[in-house]
């Protein structure tokens, strides 16, 4: 990695990391099952700055494949690169019901003549188990770096890397999730994109004081109107 005084060159930041989490994922495939989510995400402007969003997700293993989760919301542009938004999801997953509200709050920020992308959120959530009866809430920060590429750029490639943090304070105060992804989006027109992903997560069940790790292969499609 070459350092200069006025910009850094993070490239291989996003050749090593893959590297990492594949090499993670495959020491978790014998004790854990490799999952795969898709999903499809719909973006309608109903004014210049409020939009409304809809979001379905699937998910599949070697022998099963179920919808997971939909989400119904809106976002709303801010001052200086800010959004708010809201939303409600429902869950259904095989035999589990589950309902979340949450609300987040946003931030864009462009460095280095654009060619890396900060975002950051924070999430707060409520997460409610019909099936037991059981609630958790959390508050979830997020940062995102995407790195533009004049090249890639130009080919419709945006590799990224986020991570994630969930801290849930109710029943307890406990770190009970992390997650990091590693992916790439392709831009297919100026309305629609594709993201391609790997995600690796470390989750502590609060309820039954277990911890699990999970990685997953990711493909997403959104389209804005």
């Amino acid at each position: 990695m070459k350092l200069y005084w006025h910009k850094i060159s993070i490239l291989p930041i996003f050749l090593v990391l893959p590297l990492f989490l594949c090499a993670q994922a495959m020491e978790d495939l014998p004790n854990e099952n490799v999952k795969v989510w898709t999903g499809i995400f719909v973006n309608k402007k109903i004014t210049k700055d409020l939009s409304l969003c809809a979001k379905i997700s699937y998910h599949t293993n070697s022998l099963l494949y179920s919808a997971r989760f939909s989400d119904l919301g809106l976002k709303y542009n801010l001052k200086y690169n800010f959004k708010i938004a809201g939303f409600y999801r429902f869950v259904r997953f095989f035999e589990i019901e589950q309902q979340r509200l949450y609300f987040e709050l946003s931030h864009k920020k462009s460095v280095l003549n654009n060619r890396l992308i900060f975002k950051s959120r924070v999430r707060w959530e409520r997460k409610y188990n019909t099936t037991d009866d059981y609630l958790e809430m959390h508050i979830r920060p997020k940062i995102l770096i995407e790195y533009v590429n004049p090249v890639l750029g130009s080919l419709g490639f945006r590799p990224y890397c986020s991570s994630e943090t969930f801290f849930c304070y109710r029943p307890d105060f406990v770190i009970n999730r992390y997650r990091a992804d590693i992916g790439v989006n392709y831009g297919i027109t100026n309305a629609s994109d594709l993201r391609l992903f790997i995600r690796h997560q470390k989750e502590r069940h609060v309820e039954k004081n277990e911890i699990a790790r999970q990685t997953t292969f990711n493909l997403g499609y959104r389209f804005y109107m």
